[in-house]
């Protein structure tokens, strides 16, 4: 595989590699997000684990509720994207067999983690 704009040359080893980084980061990033109380006039935030996104917030008086700063949506989103990045046709002959393998390994993780990240964003969504 080669940059299109300058021609060098990329080894997809370290593509695979820095995908799976980014998808690993983006998972830790929604699970250590914090909720936020989504009233206008609060805002608090709170990384108590007694807390769940859906709960009204604990300041007295707020009637907000408590979301995610990071949520499954915006996860969902994320490996939606990167899916697209990854969506090439992989059957014409510019491609060798490891860029092909390479694509596929990167497909396929992103597909399966996407497939489950899609319960729990539904699960959100609905409530």
């Amino acid at each position: 595989m080669s940059c299109k704009k300058c021609e060098a040359k990329l080894d997809t080893n370290e593509i695979e590699a820095k995908v799976i980084t980014l998808i690993h980061e983006s998972i830790r990033r929604y699970y250590r997000s914090p909720l936020k109380c989504n009233h206008i006039m609060c805002g608090s935030e709170t990384n108590s684990k007694i807390y769940h996104e859906g709960d009204r917030c604990f300041q007295p008086l707020c009637s907000g509720r408590l979301n995610y700063v990071y949520s499954a949506g915006t996860l969902y989103e994320q490996l939606s994207h990167l899916l697209k990045l990854f969506k090439v046709d992989t059957d014409r002959t510019q491609y060798t067999d490891t860029e092909q393998n390479c694509v596929h390994r990167i497909q396929t993780f992103i597909k399966k983690l996407k497939e489950l990240s899609q319960f729990t964003y539904a699960a959100y969504a609905n409530s």
